[in-house]
């Protein structure tokens, strides 16, 4: 194949990528994304990528990390550094596609990229463990931040004149007795 047809492919292999992993994208944007990208992969002698299939292909965190993922695999491979180095550099743009800890949904996401890159055996088992650590910490602190907020939501709703509790309102027993 032409290195110009390549590159085409390529250009329409990322933006097939970025519209599989946006929210409400079709199931024939993953297909043809997929079916791009072995092609593509066959023609340029790489061997080792990230193949999405089945449930996975209906996460677009696992898609859009697989994605980050096999376009750098696919640009180290072509540049010949070697498959070790394409693996090794196209594995840190992996972890930097990981979506960030900072929402439920993001959570469930980053799980769901971890328990697939543990499965693909982009991530070892000790790493997976303290990343799912890390979300779990996440959440918790979610479930804390969510507790504070309606806490404060509550005593705002109450007032200023309900603060006090009855303890200080009430008169202490010895000073009604004297």
């Amino acid at each position: 194949m032409e290195a110009s047809v390549l590159a085409e492919l390529k250009v329409e292999l990322v933006r097939l990528a970025e519209r599989a992993s946006r929210p409400g994208h079709s199931q024939l944007d993953k297909l043809l994304y997929q079916s791009l990208l072995e092609r593509v992969l066959a023609e340029s002698r790489a061997g080792s990528y990230l193949r999405v299939s089945g449930a996975a292909a209906g996460n677009a965190a696992i898609v859009a990390c697989a994605a980050a993922y096999n376009e750098v695999y696919l640009e180290f491979v072509e540049s010949d550094c070697g498959e070790p180095q394409a693996r090794q550099k196209a594995r840190a743009v992996w972890h930097a596609a990981l979506p960030p800890l900072t929402t439920s949904d993001n959570i469930r996401d980053f799980v769901a990229c971890v328990a697939y890159g543990l499965a693909t055996e982009m991530v070892g088992e000790q790493k997976a463990a303290r990343m799912l650590y890390a979300a779990q910490v996440a959440q918790s602190n979610l479930k804390i931040q969510s507790a504070a907020a309606a806490l404060e939501e509550k005593n705002k709703r109450r007032g200023p004149y309900n603060t006090r509790s009855k303890s200080q309102n009430e008169i202490p027993v010895s000073d009604v007795q004297s």
